[in-house]
């Protein structure tokens, strides 16, 4: 696969030799990683010119990056990445992404804390989830509050973590634009990652304010037919308001909690304990000539109390 220009650069930037790959010859980074422990950014410059000191640290991070870039194996990346402690922010985390793909994602996610704070040593954090595209990545944007920039003087290691894993984010947080800015942008790029992730979670979790704003701001970033491709994956209509929906209503049916169909009314006349539900089919036609068209509205419902069966 080509290199995009943003690797390009930090690799001639190494100002080192390279192989056929672009990159540096996997020897000379093996090498270079071995004798690291630090990413360079430590505040004491130990009575040397700051400005010099700054320079040579400039100097061997972006060695270390290059060589963290030149490797082939994934393991022995995530191996380098959570055994060195950092001081400096990675400069890019996209070109992780770029050569590894999903493998990064644990490392990315290791470092959310339980108040959602995504606490990454490294530059382009957004960019990067933006790039993975899984919907794991979507994940860990839904569970994160912020993208918390550590400072360079506060230095740290990097665990691995699963996001299957880590805690759902307090329905009350604030969250930060940054975050919201980087959803809308994951889902602009994927939409159909993003409404299988939204799907997923409503079926658990119906009333969840947050998940019925996420989806109409779906329907928003990517608009028209395309949100119906985005949700859907571009089928044929007959696919989607039959197979599809049917699937949908069959799932609810077999769902022994009322709560999984859409609640319409409550307090029904003369039961004042009972629940009445309904599941709605909208067939939308229009000829592929001409300017005809129609709108089908179909109901599907039912009742629910704890005085007879449901119906």
């Amino acid at each position: 696969m080509a290199l995009s220009k943003t690797t390009k650069k930090l690799i001639a930037y190494a100002d080192l030799p390279t192989d056929k790959r672009g990159l540096l010859p996997i020897d000379v980074a093996r090498k270079i990683l071995k004798t690291t422990s630090t990413y360079p950014g430590s505040p004491d410059f130990d009575g040397e010119d700051e400005d010099a000191r700054q320079a040579k640290d400039t100097a061997k991070s972006k060695q270390i990056h290059a060589a963290l870039l030149s490797l082939d194996d994934t393991a022995e990346v995530l191996g380098h990445l959570t055994r060195i402690t950092w001081g400096y922010p990675l400069y890019d985390a996209t070109t992780l992404v770029e050569r590894y793909g999903e493998a990064m994602l644990p490392w990315f996610a290791g470092v959310l804390t339980p108040e959602g704070n995504l606490e990454l040593k490294a530059w382009q954090i957004e960019g990067a989830l933006v790039m993975l595209g899984s919907e794991a990545a979507f994940e860990l944007m839904l569970k994160a509050r912020a993208f918390h920039f550590i400072d360079n003087d506060e230095t740290r290691k990097h665990p691995l973590g699963d996001v299957s894993k880590l805690r759902a984010l307090d329905p009350k947080a604030r969250i930060d634009i940054l975050v919201e800015n980087t959803i809308d942008a994951f889902m602009a790029k994927h939409p159909q990652v993003a409404a299988r992730v939204l799907a997923k979670r409503a079926a658990t979790a119906p009333k969840d304010k947050r998940l019925a704003a996420l989806g109409k701001r779906l329907a928003l970033v990517v608009g028209g037919k395309a949100a119906l491709d985005a949700a859907f994956g571009a089928r044929p209509v007959e696919a989607v308001t039959a197979k599809a929906i049917l699937e949908v209503l069959d799932a609810g049916a077999g769902d022994p909690a009322p709560q999984a169909w859409p609640k319409f009314s409550t307090g029904i006349e003369d039961d004042p304990m009972g629940y009445e539900y309904f599941g709605l089919r909208l067939i939308g036609a229009r000829s592929k000539k001409g300017e005809d068209w129609g709108v089908v509205l179909e109901r599907i419902s039912g009742s629910f109390s704890p005085w007879e069966k449901t119906r």
